[in-house]
This record gives C-alpha cells, sequence and structure tokens, in this order.
C-alpha cells in the first residue's frame, strides 16, 4: 500500500514488500534499536554530514551542524518515547450499551516521501511514521 497523492496503491516492488513485511513484525524495541544507532550514526559522523549538507544546499556549515544536531536529538527523543506515544489507546464510551474502544497501531504500508532539497537531514522527524509503519 503506498501512502502518498498520485499513485496507486498496491504497485510496489518485490523488494519493499519484503522488507515492509520484515519490519511490520519488527518491535518496537528493535525499531528503537535501529533508531538509536542511526543517531549514534549522525552524531559520530557529523562533521561529514554536515558537509555534505552545505555542499548540495548552499547552507553555512554552522546551519548544516544545527541541522545534523537537531535530527540526533529527535532520533533520541523518538527512540526514548515509541513505546509511550504507541501504546494502546483505551477510550470509555458515555453511552455503556455501546461498549468503550480501543486504538492500537498497526503497520499501514510503504511510506513515500517527497521532500524538499532544502532541508534534507530535518526530514528526518518524519522518523515518527517509520515507527508508526
Amino acid at each position: 500500500m503506498r501512502l502518498y497523492y498520485g499513485c496507486r496503491a498496491g504497485t510496489e516492488t518485490p523488494a519493499e514488500r519484503k522488507t515492509f513485511q520484515i519490519w511490520s513484525r519488527t518491535s518496537f524495541a528493535q525499531r528503537a534499536a535501529v533508531v538509536r544507532k542511526a543517531a549514534a550514526l549522525m552524531e559520530e559522523r557529523k562533521e561529514e554530514l554536515a558537509r555534505i549538507n552545505t555542499l548540495e544546499t548552499g547552507k553555512l556549515m554552522s546551519a548544516s551542524l544545527w541541522e545534523v544536531g537537531v535530527c540526533e536529538d529527535m532520533l533520541n527523543y523518538y527512540e526514548d518515547h515509541a513505546a509511550e506515544f504507541l501504546k494502546p489507546v483505551y477510550v470509555d464510551n458515555p453511552i455503556k450499551t455501546m461498549g468503550d474502544a480501543v486504538g492500537i497501531y498497526q503497520p499501514l504500508g510503504i511510506i513515500y516521501m517527497i521532500e524538499p532539497w532544502n532541508v534534507p537531514f530535518f526530514h528526518m522527524k518524519k522518523v515518527w511514521d517509520v515507527f508508526k509503519a
């Protein structure tokens, strides 16, 4: 299933389908470990990533370093809070004859994002969609 406008659902490639099947069975703890590793790699390669960002976008190095740092912070934040954010939500229905409700997060499908070129790292905030997908 594709989650973007202008394209048909069900047109994913076999590799995308296989990756989704694996990722959708991955626990939040395992996903958090992947995100934690990504944050660690960003910290480890901060200068290199900022230099690439500066060359590609024309930003000052200081702005690129800031952007990489913000992305690292976002990754760590979501890694720390994912289980809390994605736990089931129970809703008491005031009309007792209708029963209560529970909201749960289940894998939806493949997420495609088309992002502006000028803030490539800052769009890591979309990692939240990756946790939920």
